[in-house]
């Protein structure tokens, strides 16, 4: 879980136009090319992802695994 996370932090910062070699530094990286090349290099943002994935459908009622906040929404 830990490393999703960076991964989230550093593709925020690369789309947001940060430098390599700065978010490079703010990761602890001692090889400022493996930031973006392991950890950013994602263009998708996760609203992206989930229009990607929201149509697959497998036919599996997993509605009552929502909180009950949520069991009204669509899915």
């Amino acid at each position: 879980m830990f490393h999703s996370f960076r991964h989230t932090f550093a593709g925020a910062l690369q789309r947001a136009g940060a430098q390599e070699a700065m978010v490079a530094l703010i990761m602890g990286h001692t090889h400022p090319l493996i930031t973006f090349g392991r950890y950013g290099g994602k263009q998708m943002t996760p609203a992206d992802e989930l229009a990607v994935l929201a149509p697959v459908d497998f036919g599996v009622d997993l509605s009552h695994l929502l909180p009950p906040s949520l069991a009204a929404a669509p899915v």
